[in-house]
């Protein structure tokens, strides 16, 4: 969507947004404008990154990481690749503890994957398995 086209929506949706006015069936046009806003300022994005930010300020952090860790799945299940090779969304980062890997070595640590956190419960399981 070009620039121009963008400019040329929002000035629509600022007319609309100005109206309660009801269109059809009882559909409350402010909600669609909400929506239609968002939609529009994440193809106005600049960069992937204002784009996941525009998304992610719409739907939630958190929701938008589910759903990415969903479509990935379903994606890998489309294409007919081994699902489980999506990355996928755990406890948040003040609910883990440091793992017991090295720092220098922990991307072939299998009870981090590399992330250098862990739950208590694995940590202890670790603890408990002897590991150094």
């Amino acid at each position: 969507m070009e620039d121009d086209e963008i400019e040329k929506l929002r000035c629509v949706l600022g007319d609309i947004e100005t109206s309660s006015k009801c269109i059809g069936a009882d559909v409350y046009i402010p909600e669609d404008v909400k929506r239609a806003r968002a939609i529009l300022d994440a193809f106005a994005a600049k960069s992937d990154e204002d784009l996941v930010r525009a998304l992610c300020d719409r739907i939630g952090y958190g929701r938008a990481m589910q759903l990415a860790e969903m479509l990935w799945r379903d994606r890998l299940f489309t294409d007919g690749l081994p699902v489980g090779g999506e990355l996928t969304v755990g406890a948040c980062a003040a609910m883990l503890v440091p793992c017991v890997c090295a720092r220098e070595d922990r991307h072939h640590c299998a009870w981090c994957c590399g992330t250098g956190r862990v739950t208590q419960r694995v940590r202890e399981a670790a603890d408990a398995a002897g590991v150094p």
